[in-house]
């Protein structure tokens, strides 16, 4: 009995010798990606804020040393880091280092929350990068409909680049838009104002229908 337990121990302590370096490597794996979802929060975020509120309002200094083409540039390098990690880390959802450890299920919600991250991120940029290319004179202070050219900023790479589509103008006032532009909530992001146009069903269907918001 007692050489039984002896060779059940020796047999325990080598599978677990096997299989600390996996939970290690998976660990390590999920703590870089831990990183990059923290650092590319604060990257989107100062896009948003520094670049596309300034953008949307038309207060982007003349001066400044970026351009819509910088901009765009930027869009789409922050989509390519998401769409690159999302696939990784899915399959590292799906096929945990040791499936059924408890070290690696606690690990396996760390990702999910991972991968709820980067498609808030991803929708954020998308919603926030879609500009009418020249707003025709005859819509401004106006509640109308009309058809026009619109761009993403995230470039063609990811989305239609040109979209023809029906765009619904309210007229605000300057306290509503400044309400409106302070609002955090995804609701206020999905909204948008001034001269960015966000799609509300992007995901669903390219004939986006959407809301410019401007001053009264």
């Amino acid at each position: 009995m007692q050489s039984f337990s002896n060779k059940l121990a020796i047999q325990n302590k080598e599978i677990e010798n096997k299989i600390s370096p996996l939970l290690n490597i998976e660990g390590n794996c999920l703590g870089l990606a831990g990183s990059l979802v923290s650092s590319l929060e604060k990257a989107v975020e100062n896009l948003n804020l520094n670049f596309l509120q300034l953008i949307k309002w038309s207060q982007l200094p003349p001066d400044a040393q970026v351009s819509l083409a910088t901009v765009e540039e930027w869009c789409s390098k922050a989509l390519d880091i998401i769409f690159q990690m999302s696939p990784v880390l899915w399959e590292c959802f799906n096929d945990p280092a040791i499936p059924g450890d408890p070290v690696s299920q606690s690990k396996r919600e760390g990702t999910r929350a991972y991968l709820v991250a980067l498609d808030i991120l991803k929708i954020q940029i998308i919603e926030s990068s879609l500009a009418v290319c020249k707003q025709p004179p005859h819509i401004i202070k106006k509640n109308t409909e009309f058809n026009y050219d619109l761009q993403f900023l995230c470039g063609s790479g990811r989305c239609y680049a040109h979209i023809i589509t029906a765009v619904e103008t309210l007229v605000l006032k300057e306290e509503q838009a400044a309400e409106l532009y302070n609002n955090k909530s995804i609701k206020g992001i999905s909204l948008g104002c001034g001269n960015i146009v966000n799609s509300k069903t992007w995901k669903n269907n390219v004939n986006l229908s959407s809301v410019i918001y401007q001053f009264e």
